[in-house]
């Protein structure tokens, strides 16, 4: 082991590199044989910044050595000049340590070790190219190393910098090749895999995501979250094929109860949004079976690492069949054991509540693994209560478009807003809607801790929930209770989730024996349960011509997605077409057109003429999209799964509806739209009125015209047009349940 002579170690400390060249050229004078003095003398040039001077001194002293001795001596003064550049690094003088390193590079171009340190100090210089993976052909001779010959933590530290910098096909290379070296290490997987999700998610670079997860899939592992994932970002980039062979994986591979679950799941949610009924109808009896399974399983889930994802597939559900009683009995028994083994694994530890406590594992300090302190949480009477929204929708999405109405005409003198987005971009709806009216949006970027400390921290009374189950990020949040109160607005139905007091109804949404069957006490307002205001409208750029319909003909339009285009419904749908003559039934493509046709034709075939009239019309942004609803003369709504945002786009475009009422939540919004609406025609209870009310519509122009006086009117005196109004409901609503609480704690 060689080392700076000992007499010289408070100049090196100093920088006094001028006096360390004088010295070794002191000591090299009297012992000129020793060439380790040397190599110590090129170092102190080289220190200096002299590098011509290093230079020249090493390569005299390697001139005059014998050939014998010649690779020994050059790999003395490589490790000499690695001992001196970790001291570098470790003293954050990067630009030193990496004048050595390329010195180490010109002595041994073989050296891997060396190129990968030189790649990390330009990163830390911000230097680097990713053309630099060429130039020392990094990529292969990572890929062609012997096992255990190259630092893994150096190799972990340069991946994740040059994956989260550099979405580049080079960088893809880079960690498959490291990926090969290592023989799929799960520490290397996970670091990849980790940054392929946050660039997906975040970053929105879903090629790359996929490109890097793929990679994973590649070797064998373990992880559900890479087809979870993978079936997610392929489904953005609209590549259905890859989708459904990446979910297909999924199921053949699971092995265990929740992998079993899971890539139903996924499976399911590609057949149901792509309006493949026939193999979805088939998987979701399998799928229940597991969830009645559910509660016998609880003790086997609690360590598994994907345990969040249970609730999601109960929207499943709502889809199949209008039978509230044994769906919700179902969910709550789901949401009960997704609440159980969502607990913490520290018991002792709770958000501190007065006469009350709330689960969440403790934070462990650096190094020494103590609990970290949460205050004590004092409840009592105010002025001013703090209301948490959590969403991952405060953007352009229809949960967006919706909640922006509340947040804005808030009485902020009586209430303090603060919005928490589970994951999601940021967006113009979201700095001009949201942000100026509500103290703080804090992004929790998928971080179900951070999350929930900061929801604690700024003392929330009222969370409330408009994600549903449709996040299981959100899910994970409500669980654990960071706020006294917590409430379920919008999203998909209620999640049943036992530590959600209130779900927001009115008096029609849900029937009165409701309560039976809801875990969480329904909250009804007095009028309705949502209103809007004030859409944004585009220019109109879809027209009869392009769509080959003459101009007396009358256009029925269904603007659901396909998963709520169940066979039974779109053959009502097709009835009331062949039975009006001059009609067409407009369908809107939301992914795949030729799966969506196909499957729609084999349905019109049962029906004399009616394939010939019907239209597909593509997705529209959304101000373009309310006024192209304009061509239409009726709405035709789903059932058992009603629509909501595109219902209540096309009432305010002033278009009749016809609506198949149910028991379940989702199929009674449109009964309740029109009930606000202060509107009986439409309204159907049996299929058969269904098809009726369709008919007349389409037969009497004097009907639809006295709908849509009624529509323009009600701008002028409905309350669901009327936001100030229901703002003034919710809020009353708040204070009601803030003295329910407080009454409740003595």
């Amino acid at each position: 082991m060689y080392s700076w002579h000992p007499s010289i170690i408070h100049l090196l400390e100093e920088k006094k590199y001028s006096k360390i060249i004088d010295y070794y050229q002191q000591i090299i004078n009297t012992d000129p044989n020793n060439i380790i003095n040397y190599w110590y003398l090129g170092l102190a040039y080289l220190l200096n910044k002299n590098l011509e001077n290093a230079q020249a001194t090493w390569l005299l002293c390697l001139s005059n050595i014998e050939e014998s001795a010649y690779d020994q001596s050059i790999e003395i003064l490589k490790n000499i000049l690695e001992t001196e550049a970790l001291r570098q690094l470790y003293s954050s003088n990067y630009s030193l340590s990496l004048l050595i390193r390329q010195q180490i590079n010109d002595l041994d171009e073989t050296d891997v070790n060396n190129q990968l340190h030189i790649i990390n100090l330009e990163l830390l210089l911000e230097t680097f190219n990713i053309e630099n993976i060429l130039h020392y052909d990094i990529i292969n001779k990572i890929k062609n190393s012997a096992p255990d010959t190259l630092n893994l933590l150096l190799v972990l530290t340069i991946l994740e910098d040059i994956l989260k910098k550099y979405t580049h096909g080079l960088s893809v290379l880079l960690a498959e090749s490291i990926l090969h070296y290592s023989q799929g290490n799960q520490e290397v997987m996970n670091k990849i895999k980790s940054v392929a999700i946050s660039m997906g998610e975040e970053k929105n670079h879903i090629n790359y995501a996929i490109d890097l997860l793929e990679l994973c899939n590649y070797f064998n592992h373990e992880d559900s979250r890479i087809f979870i994932h993978l079936n997610k970002f392929y489904e953005r980039i609209k590549n259905y094929e890859k989708q459904l062979n990446i979910c297909q994986q999924y199921y053949q591979k699971a092995s265990n109860y929740i992998e079993k679950l899971s890539s139903i799941n996924c499976l399911l949610s590609y057949y149901r949004t792509m309006g493949d009924r026939d193999n979805f109808a088939q998987l979701v009896s399998e799928q229940s079976q597991l969830y009645e399974q559910i509660e016998e399983k609880k003790d086997s889930l609690k360590d598994e690492q994907n345990k969040e994802i249970i609730i999601i597939g109960i929207i499943d559900f709502f889809y199949c069949q209008d039978l509230p009683q044994y769906n919700r009995n179902l969910i709550n028994k789901v949401a009960q054991v997704f609440q159980d083994i969502n607990k913490p694994c520290y018991p002792n530890f709770v958000f501190q509540y007065q006469h009350q406590e709330c689960l969440l594992p403790p934070k462990a300090e650096a190094d020494q693994g103590q609990f970290y302190p949460l205050k004590l949480r004092i409840i009592e009477p105010k002025k001013v209560l703090k209301i948490g929204y959590i969403a991952h929708t405060f953007n352009d999405h229809a949960v967006g478009y919706i909640s922006r109405c509340l947040i804005r005409n808030h009485d902020r003198t009586k209430f303090d807003i603060n919005l928490y987005m589970a994951q999601g971009k940021i967006d113009e709806i979201t700095t001009k809607d949201f942000q100026p009216y509500v103290s703080q949006i804090f992004r929790g970027n998928r971080n179900v801790r951070a999350l929930t400390e900061k929801i604690y921290d700024d003392d929330i009374d009222i969370l409330v929930d408009l994600d549903s189950v449709t996040q299981n990020l959100t899910c994970t949040v409500m669980a654990v209770k960071p706020a006294p109160i917590q409430v379920t607005w919008l999203g998909l139905d209620a999640s049943g989730i036992p530590n959600i007091d209130y779900f927001i109804v009115d008096p029609y949404v849900l029937p009165e024996n409701a309560q039976e069957y809801y875990q969480e006490k329904l909250w009804r307002l007095p009028h309705n349960y949502l209103a809007i205001d004030n859409l944004e409208i585009g220019e109109k750029t879809l027209t009869r011509k392009q769509l080959n319909i003459p101009d007396d003909a009358v256009i029925y339009l269904n603007m659901q997605n396909a998963a709520k285009l169940n066979p039974h419904i779109v053959q009502m749908q097709m009835e009331i077409i062949q039975n009006v003559k001059n009609s067409y039934l407009l369908f809107n493509v939301r992914k795949d057109k030729n799966v969506l046709k196909k499957y729609l034709y084999s349905l019109a075939d049962k029906f004399q003429g009616v394939k010939d009239r019907i239209r597909f019309i593509p997705s529209y942004p959304p101000a373009i999209y309310r006024a192209n609803l304009a061509i239409a003369d009726i709405i035709l709504d789903t059932y058992p799964f009603n629509g909501a945002v595109t219902v209540l786009d096309s009432l305010w475009q002033n278009i009749p509806l016809v609506t198949r009422v149910g028991q379940q939540y989702h199929a009674r919004q449109g009964y309740s739209f029109l009930k606000n609406l202060g509107i009986e025609e439409g309204i159907a209870w049996t299929d058969r009125k269904y098809i009726e009310w369709g008919i007349k519509f389409g037969n009497s122009g004097k009907l639809r015209e006295k709908i849509r006086e009624q529509l323009q009117q009600s701008k002028l005196n409905s309350s669901l047009w009327n936001t100030e109004q229901f703002t003034r409901d919710m809020e009353k609503a708040y204070q009601q349940m803030w003295q329910i609480y407080l009454k409740s704690i003595g």
